[in-house]
């Protein structure tokens, strides 16, 4: 069984959302043609979804044990 953090899930969720409306090619059309965030900002936000994201899934894998 896998418990979120509701705050965590909403906080991760606006981090989604902030990226990928600052991409170069988003997979869906932008909210604004003036969306933008520095490359190293970007970056370390996709770092920070990956890092979450790989946290989520020892969680779930360490649930199941």
């Amino acid at each position: 069984m896998t418990t979120t953090n509701p705050q965590a899930a909403a906080l991760l969720a606006a981090l989604r959302a902030i990226v990928t409306e600052c991409m170069d090619y988003p997979p869906q059309p932008r909210y604004s043609a003036d969306s933008y965030l520095p490359p190293h900002l970007l970056n370390a936000a996709q770092r920070a979804i990956e890092q979450a994201d790989s946290a989520m899934l020892n969680t779930q894998g360490a649930d199941h044990e």
